[in-house]
């Protein structure tokens, strides 16, 4: 993104809204992957990996996509993927999830977090409804059945 300066001459008319992306599979690129403390006592962690859609698969509706607009950029859309730490065994999962991305997951949890950084994996997005903290009720994409990228 441009300086400040470039940034504050912008129109609001200019700034493109967030869409929702159709359901299928996508090419998703891991941007970042953390482990998020509890917040309260008692509660549990979670591992956090935000992915950036790249490519929409075959099974993605066309039509569904021409709605986005012609120069809709996919990468408006984080997907946020979230594994929920509540056992010890619950690292596993981490684990099994991270090597889909067609890394050697070996080595200690953070070099693996450094290593999927970057990386590719097939996810199918599908909607989901919720109710934000403001109550605002909003549609976002959910991730599931991931699938590493045949080389």
């Amino acid at each position: 993104m441009s300086d400040y300066i470039d940034i504050a001459a912008t129109s609001w008319d200019e700034i493109p809204e967030k869409k929702t992306l159709p359901v299928g599979t996508y090419l998703l690129r891991a941007r970042s992957v953390k482990y998020n403390e509890p917040k309260e006592e008692g509660k549990n962690g979670n591992v956090m990996i935000v992915y950036e859609p790249r490519m929409p698969m075959d099974d993605v509706n066309d039509d569904d996509l021409a709605e986005l607009g012609q120069d809709y950029d996919l990468a408006n859309n984080p997907i946020f993927f979230r594994i929920w730490i509540e056992r010890q065994t619950d690292w596993q999962t981490v684990k099994k999830h991270l090597a889909k991305h067609g890394i050697d997951v070996s080595g200690s949890i953070q070099d693996s977090f450094d290593a999927v950084k970057g990386k590719e994996v097939l996810a199918y997005l599908s909607t989901r409804t919720f109710t934000n903290g403001a109550g605002e009720t909003v549609e976002d994409n959910d991730a599931s059945n991931f699938a590493p990228v045949e080389a």
